[in-house]
């Protein structure tokens, strides 16, 4: 995916796109987080890994700026709509996501283990800037997301010392993340009408400007520095209308009818201050732990705490949702890799970076990735 920016260079007005590719992880910081003046960043600033570890924070890879905003706002949710997500896969997907500088986890849960002993030798205890994996196997706990799953696009471990963060007081908070990147092209695109998809933190003077409120998905796209939109009020996801609440972490699935983006999936978190109770389609949200589900027309709430490793007084506010591929070549994770698996490599043909076609990861659906669908033809061992 892509979008316009535009720069000028030795006075000549030029088109500059972002693509959003694989190979590093996207995140937003919170404001108290130390390593923002050393990249130097503000918390509107959307940020790329580091290089790896001990080498260098993290860099600014979308400018706040860029999405409309003022440097007094803070984005608190980010998702760039593709994450694979639907209603026929929810219980099994794969989710990583981070916690704020109050959550302990459960005794036992990754999330605790970091708060008590950072598994960076030398470092102090510190679990707000890590990255946690959670599936259906892990019922009741969480771990460290293991290398394959963690920074850099998953070649490290979510330990934040691999991305140039640090757990040093007042300690750095993942307030958002994406485990694709950011790159720059001189491609002109064929783009949807939006690529970037989030919400802003309570007390963001924009908020206003637009009307917009802190549990609405916002959304840009087209011309550098363009105003954001209301791509999805609070209303619309089944949040009841007069309610004070901020939207904190936030996966997103959005779909297309010609022209026109709509949402597909979404499962969402709001922060703690926000889960007072309220009903959201007839069960309670009392925890900034309770993960939120909704489908384009309804809604449960998918994950208590207690199901994922937290205890009922932390807070999710970073999310990222995926499917793990059965086997490799097995793209639409039916346990075969078979004819449909083949059809679905040749119909994305071509620059495709992050979809599940891309097998080997190469930001390109190629002759590569056919043949590790007929390598590996057949039903997944």
């Amino acid at each position: 995916m892509q979008y316009r920016t535009a720069t000028r260079l030795a006075g000549i007005a030029t088109a500059s796109y972002i693509t959003v590719t694989t190979g590093a992880n996207t995140f937003t910081l919170d404001v108290a987080s130390p390593t923002l003046p050393t990249i130097p960043a503000i918390p509107s600033d959307v940020l790329n890994d580091a290089a790896g570890p001990g080498i260098g924070p993290p860099t600014v890879g979308l400018g706040g700026f860029t999405l409309g905003l003022k440097p007094a706002d803070s984005v608190d949710a980010f998702s760039f709509g593709d994450d694979p997500i639907g209603t026929s896969d929810q219980c099994e997907l794969d989710h990583l996501f981070s916690v704020t500088r109050q959550s302990l986890g459960l005794t036992g849960s990754g999330v605790r283990k970091e708060f008590t002993g950072d598994t960076a030798p030398g470092l102090s205890p510190g679990q707000a800037a890590d990255i946690f994996h959670w599936n259906p196997s892990l019922m009741g706990s969480n771990e460290l997301a293991p290398a394959g799953k963690g920074w850099r696009a998953g070649t490290t471990t979510g330990d934040e010392a691999n991305t140039g963060l640090t757990n040093t007081a007042p300690f750095d908070n993942v307030a958002s993340l994406e485990i694709k990147t950011l790159t720059h092209s001189t491609v002109p695109p064929s783009p949807p009408p939006f690529e970037v998809y989030f919400s802003r933190t309570v007390g963001s003077p924009t908020l206003g400007t637009i009307g917009a409120t802190p549990a609405d998905i916002l959304a840009v796209g087209g011309v550098f520095g363009g105003t954001p939109v209301i791509f999805a009020s609070a209303v619309s996801l089944g949040i009841p209308q007069g309610l004070q609440v901020d939207m904190d972490a936030l996966s997103l699935k959005v779909g297309a009818a010609g022209s026109d983006p709509y949402i597909k999936d979404v499962e969402f978190s709001v922060t703690m201050a926000s889960a007072f109770g309220w009903p959201y389609f007839g069960s309670a949200v009392t925890s900034g732990a309770d993960l939120l589900y909704f489908d384009g027309s309804t809604g449960w709430i998918a994950h208590r705490p207690g199901e994922i490793g937290l205890r009922h007084e932390d807070d999710v506010d970073a999310l990222e949702t995926y499917i793990v591929q059965s086997c490799p070549g097995d793209v639409n994770h039916d346990g075969m890799v078979d004819v449909l698996d083949l059809i679905a490599v040749l119909s994305a043909w071509g620059a495709c970076g992050g979809c599940d076609e891309d097998i080997n990861g190469d930001g390109v659906v190629d002759v590569l990735d056919l043949l590790i669908v007929l390598s590996n033809w057949g039903p997944c061992p």
